[in-house]
């Protein structure tokens, strides 16, 4: 939907949300950086990674993803491209305009092609969890995880957002996190699958992201309306995962 008036000569009218996805090129930049910070986590925190909670860890990932934006490490990921990455930033809630709720990390590109009506919700919004032997994917799927994604607690403007699983413990390498997640989501819970209960649309599908990893990719219907009256369309939620 697009507004039919202008806010200024010379300028196109405002997008209205729902809002177009990023190109991908941007995403897997985003993801390359990642990855990158993972490496660097790794090496700066060691065995204190293994205890952390959730929070501490996503302000160590910040932390790095400030740095690697500054020094320009991975190729793309660099102030022409993006803002740095806001750390629990408020973003406007889809059913309550005066409610506010903060999403893990969100990245912002530096310039758009797009003039929106609503620059803090068009952007790349991530939501981090633990998984390991005390933190399960029932958690990981919760109203508190990917459920979020689906409800239009988070991303409600746009049709797509990424999970981050902070995957760790003695067998973090060799567990392999897309399998047990596609596996759990096809799950029964009750008269449902776990899957169907996230609305999700068809079978979860990996894809090459970057020559380091795979991410694998949901789909899920939204059933709730926008602040403006409009559907917001199906969502995509790329769950990528950070080995620790």
């Amino acid at each position: 939907m697009i507004n039919s008036t202008f806010t200024s000569l010379g300028l196109p009218p405002r997008v209205a949300a729902p809002y177009p996805g990023w190109p991908l090129a941007f995403i897997q930049t985003i993801e390359e950086a990642l990855l990158a910070a993972e490496k660097e986590l790794i090496k700066r925190h060691g065995s204190a990674l293994s205890s952390a909670v959730e929070n501490q860890i996503t302000q160590w990932l910040d932390d790095i993803l400030c740095e690697l934006h500054d020094d320009e490490v991975v190729p793309g990921y660099n102030c022409d491209s993006f803002t740095l990455p806001h750390l629990d930033s408020p973003a406007r809630h889809v059913i309550n305009p005066m409610g506010r709720l903060r999403p893990d990390i969100v990245f912002y590109r530096t310039q758009n092609e797009l003039r929106v009506d609503d620059k803090k919700n068009y952007g790349w919004f991530c939501e981090c969890k633990i998984l390991d032997s005390t933190h399960s994917l029932r958690s990981y799927t919760s109203t508190r995880g990917l459920n979020q994604f689906v409800s239009g607690d988070y991303a409600w403007s746009m049709p797509h957002g990424q999970m981050i699983g902070y995957v760790r413990g003695a067998s973090s390498t060799s567990y392999t996190p897309s399998t047990n997640l596609k596996d759990y989501l096809f799950r029964a819970s009750r008269a449902t699958t776990v899957g169907q209960s996230l609305g999700l649309l068809s079978e979860p599908n990996t894809c090459p992201s970057s020559k380091y990893t795979d991410v694998l990719i949901t789909k899920h219907t939204r059933n709730f309306k926008l602040i403006n009256g409009a559907h917001p369309g199906d969502i995509e939620v790329r769950h990528i995962w950070l080995h620790l």
